[in-house]
């Protein structure tokens, strides 16, 4: 079990080092061939850019967020997996009427080895989550600098218009 579920970190691994943000320029052409436009000449393509590209920061932000859990439930699997596994061992070893289970100090060693495969498991997934980590810091700080780049092209702005005609006051 330890080691399927240090295969599943590595495959968790694996697809995070292959993801990553496009360029400004290609997310601002997929945003546009989403909404089925060439230019940002109307309000309605700006304001359907704006609102695609705000759901796809909300993708990655949600599949980076659940990284973390999934590696912690990998390694709490790992540990409850050899520990499960030696202490089944050990009593069906203790409880072996044919006698055939050896010495008290073979059933310790295995016991031992069985819980240490089960921490050995939780320290691959733990370092391969350490990994995905900081890939995964990468790749927010990637779709950072691109959604950026592609909000000023769609004219995004967090400053507020500024009013000049007394009209606009009441």
């Amino acid at each position: 079990m330890a080691a399927t579920c240090s295969l599943l970190a590595l495959r968790l691994l694996r697809g995070l080092r292959r993801s990553s943000a496009p360029a400004p320029t290609a997310l601002l052409d997929e945003l546009l061939g989403e909404v089925g436009a060439e230019s940002l000449d109307s309000e309605f393509v700006r304001r359907s850019a704006i609102a695609d590209l705000n759901q796809r920061l909300s993708d990655v932000a949600f599949e980076l967020e659940s990284l973390p859990p999934r590696f912690t439930s990998l390694s709490r699997i790992c540990l409850a997996s050899g520990t499960a596994l030696a202490l089944f061992g050990y009593i069906g070893a203790s409880s072996d009427l044919t006698g055939g289970a050896g010495t008290p100090l073979q059933r310790v060693f295995g016991l031992a080895m069985c819980a240490a495969a089960g921490l050995v498991g939780a320290a691959v997934v733990f370092g391969v989550g350490r990994m995905a980590k900081q890939r995964s810091s990468a790749i927010r700080e990637e779709w950072d600098r691109s959604s950026r780049a592609a909000g000023r092209a769609l004219g995004t702005s967090l400053e507020a218009p500024v009013r000049t005609k007394r009209a606009d006051y009441d």
